[in-house]
């Protein structure tokens, strides 16, 4: 049975460390990592963060409780130094402390997450956060050659779908293979991509959710196409996706001018291989 592209296996090759004093709720994120097939460690002081970390660089994601950082990010620095020098930094924060976020990002942080922090919403903010490629990490080892020139040679994919979970999964699937995504909510905003000044050279392959609101994959599809024969511009592939997996849907959207076609819930690996062969040459 092939993997689904599932919550379940959302987090699969990341790694997160969490930096908190709080216990519980530490652990408490760190089981919901594990849940979706990520990994976490965690350790609650600035001082035993800079020791036990200090061999360890195969971290995608360092996680920390503002309790425990100054307004200068001494703590991330402190991080940095120790070998998680390329993990994003996601800072923890109470709902008063929304006025520090400047500071915050100033320091370095990426993103954050506001008490309490709901599962949905990690895995959302854990998702748009890239993997960092550091050579050290254990999936880094095992990669080989034919990692490498996959992410030499990856693909730029605009993804339009208006379900945030759908198109944080996707894009999940996709950055670990090598490739860049950029997601749209709607149609309208993927044909406004795809036909500003440069828009036609800028992505190798469209994935377009069926059903959206604002304006839905046909009419887009529809759209892009017109565009590109005014233009002259080469076609890009447009992969639909969609639940209704009936025939006539299929027939529909290909003669609308859809390269493909994939159905959810998408196999991960099923949909990259789509990807890369319809990427243009």
């Amino acid at each position: 049975v092939p993997a689904r592209l599932d919550l379940a296996s959302a987090l699969e090759g990341r790694r997160t460390v969490i930096v908190s004093a709080n216990t519980m709720e530490a652990q408490a994120l760190a089981l919901t990592i594990a849940a979706h097939g990520g990994e976490a460690a965690i350790v609650r002081t600035a001082e035993e963060a800079a020791v036990d970390l200090a061999d360890r660089h195969g971290y995608d994601i360092v996680l920390v409780d503002a309790a425990l950082e100054q307004s200068d990010g001494r703590l991330l620095k402190r991080l940095r130094k120790a070998g998680i020098d390329r993990a994003e930094a996601i800072i923890l924060i109470a709902p008063g402390d929304r006025g520090k976020l400047s500071e915050y990002r100033a320091c370095g942080y990426g993103s954050f997450l506001v008490r309490p922090v709901r599962g949905a919403t990690l895995l959302r903010v854990l998702l748009s956060s890239p993997v960092a490629v550091s050579g050290s990490g254990p999936q880094d080892r095992e990669a080989g050659p034919a990692a490498a020139k996959t992410a030499a040679a990856g693909l730029t994919v605009l993804v339009a779908e208006d379900n945030d979970i759908n198109a944080l999964l996707a894009r999940s699937a996709l950055t670990k293979a090598g490739h860049r995504v950029e997601i749209v909510p709607n149609g309208k905003a993927a044909v406004e991509a795809l036909t500003q000044s440069g828009g036609a050279h800028r992505y190798d392959v469209v994935l377009m959710d069926l059903h959206m609101p604002v304006m839905d994959g046909l009419e887009a599809i529809s759209l892009i196409r017109r565009h590109e024969e005014a233009k002259g511009t080469p076609a890009v592939p447009i992969l639909v996706l969609s639940a209704d997996s009936q025939e006539k849907t299929r027939h529909g959207v290909i003669a609308h001018g859809a390269t493909g076609f994939l159905t959810k819930p998408v196999d991960p690996h099923a949909m990259i291989e789509a990807v890369e062969g319809h990427a243009r040459a």
